[in-house]
């Protein structure tokens, strides 16, 4: 005896000995065709769901950081703008003019002057040079803690293989130069205890466009770093440097 089912896929019958069987690969078949597209869609939407309410909690803790980071980055804004207009202003300076211009121990003097006042003024610069076109240093005053100090001609050295010698003589115009944060140098050795250093310069021209170097501000980076830095808190624990 045989049954045939039209309303189905598959088929019931009994063999010679009387044993029903089923064609179990229609069964498969028919199962999947209708279980899949619901799993895909049940896990689906349980996927958008969750990744929905994920993104609505970080989003507020996202802006909120945002909004440390932006503070911190004015403030170190802010505390590049004095170096920023000082380096610019230094460049004008009669002092400073006459002495890239007309080196001679007069004016060199009248230059070292100059530095020492803007840094008695400024405890947190580090040093004020003047390097000419080859990378020598001409004049430099260094802050000791106390008042600048300026450098004895046998103590200046030649800064030309130092990459923000490089970079700054290939800048054109009255453009300003700021450096990468690293740490101060003196000679081909890293000076200890560590000093994280932020450089501002820009170049010096004669009357008739020749370079006469460049003018720099050493900014001492420690307090502009911890001020980044309490500024993004309470980012604080995640920043570094």
């Amino acid at each position: 005896m045989q049954e045939t089912r039209i309303s189905s896929i598959y088929f019931i019958s009994k063999d010679p000995k009387g044993v029903s069987t089923i064609d179990r690969r229609d069964l498969l078949i028919q199962f999947l065709s209708i279980f899949l597209p619901v799993a895909l869609i049940v896990t689906g939407g349980a996927w958008l769901l969750g990744r929905s309410s994920e993104q609505a909690a970080i989003t507020p803790i996202l802006a909120h950081e945002q909004e440390h980071i932006s503070a911190a980055r004015r403030r170190l804004e802010e505390d590049l703008a004095l170096p920023l207009n000082h380096i610019h202003s230094l460049v004008t300076e009669a002092p400073i003019r006459n002495a890239y211009l007309s080196p001679s121990g007069d004016t060199l003097a009248a230059m070292q002057e100059a530095f020492v006042t803007l840094l008695s003024r400024n405890p947190g610069y580090s040093s004020v040079r003047w390097i000419d076109q080859d990378g020598q240093e001409r004049v430099r005053v260094d802050w000791n803690g106390i008042n600048g100090r300026p450098l004895p001609r046998a103590q200046l050295q030649n800064k030309r293989d130092r990459y923000f010698f490089k970079e700054i003589m290939e800048m054109q115009g009255n453009l300003i130069y700021i450096s990468p944060l690293d740490l101060m140098m003196e000679g081909s050795r890293i000076v200890e205890p560590y000093t994280p250093t932020l450089r501002v310069g820009q170049r010096v021209f004669d009357e008739h466009g020749k370079a006469r170097g460049f003018l720099l501000i050493n900014l001492a980076a420690r307090n502009n770093i911890d001020a980044f830095i309490k500024s993004a808190a309470p980012l604080a624990s995640r920043l570094g440097v």
